[in-house]
């Protein structure tokens, strides 16, 4: 049996970024660095920064209305990223995902429902980014406590100028089988730091360090939250993304939100100097977020068993080991 369970869940109930210092934050804080001590880099964060009304918004009938849209509608939704805009139209795999830039800003929700609805539709825009909004907050204050744990916490100013957030919506269709079926394989997020969002219907599952695969419980009020590659790569390694798969059986129709901050497409991440010494040698050099995303969805990246490593891992004899 895994030794990984879900006592990990932190709650951010009442805490904002202006009460970082006080001893409820410091609690919080000392509970995320004994769940990334573990090295398993996931936790569920309970937050109250999401109304259940406004979630069941979210889902009851804003997605419901985007995915009811016709796929040539639904295609508008592009990206010079590999799988950042719309996904979908797979033979035999009823999965659609959509995602909004800049979804923690008026504009980038505005810009999309207009993309999806030209004469607009104000209740999904504003549904929309009233739930971005509050997702950046809860993004804004884990990244803000790892980088405190990790004493570089100096960075964290430009560390946010060089990041925007995109929320994906997805849809996983009903099964002709009852039996779970694994919808979207094993993978890391090309991410900094993901959040999901569960609804009524389960299939998120994390790879424990004992090699099992766990479920994720649904939770009305909680949020699991998992490391992406570009923060593995700016941390040194000293964090590191989280595998994960979904996994999906009949019966039900899954809906689900995966809210991300990621860097920009002109930022270079780099390590922090004071995350490299003797016992720390640098381990990436620095890279592209936009050149790195698209070389993990290229052949080359798709083989690897780690697309960060072979796109910008240091050499053994370059780093002097």
């Amino acid at each position: 049996m895994s030794t990984e369970t879900f006592h990990h869940k932190l709650d951010f109930t009442g805490l904002s970024l202006e009460k970082a210092g006080t001893p409820e934050w410091e609690r919080v804080r000392a509970q995320m660095m004994e769940v990334v001590a573990n090295k398993q880099n996931w936790f569920e964060a309970v937050y109250d920064g999401v109304a259940p009304e406004l979630r069941e918004a979210l889902f009851g009938r804003t997605m419901k209305e985007l995915f009811a849209l016709p796929a040539d509608v639904k295609m508008r939704n592009t990206s010079n990223k590999p799988h950042h805009g719309y996904i979908g139209q797979f033979p035999g795999l009823d999965y659609e995902a959509l995602s909004v830039f800049d979804a923690h800003l008026v504009e980038g929700t505005r810009s999309f429902t207009e993309l999806m609805w030209p004469e607009g539709n104000p209740s999904f825009c504003d549904t929309v980014h009233s739930v971005g909004r509050q997702l950046s907050e809860l993004e804004k204050m884990v990244r803000r406590m790892l980088l405190e744990s990790l004493g570089v916490v100096k960075h964290l100013d430009r560390q946010n100028s060089e990041l925007t957030f995109g929320l994906r919506m997805a849809k996983y269709g009903t099964l002709t089988s009852q039996e779970a079926t694994v919808v979207l394989s094993p993978h890391v997020d090309e991410t900094t730091v993901t959040l999901v969002v569960q609804h009524k219907v389960a299939g998120l599952q994390v790879l424990t360090a004992d090699g099992e695969w766990l479920t994720v419980p649904l939770s009305p009020n909680s949020y699991p939250v998992m490391i992406g590659q570009a923060l593995q790569g700016w941390s040194n390694g000293r964090l590191n993304a989280k595998r994960h798969r979904v996994l999906v059986g009949g019966g039900e129709t899954r809906y689900s939100v995966i809210f991300g901050s990621h860097p920009k497409d002109d930022v270079m991440v780099q390590v922090p100097e004071e995350l490299v010494d003797e016992e720390h040698p640098l381990i990436y050099k620095p890279f592209g977020y936009l050149s790195f995303v698209n070389f993990s969805h290229s052949e080359e990246g798709m083989k690897s068993d780690d697309s960060l490593k072979a796109y910008c891992g240091v050499q053994v004899d370059e780093a002097g080991a």
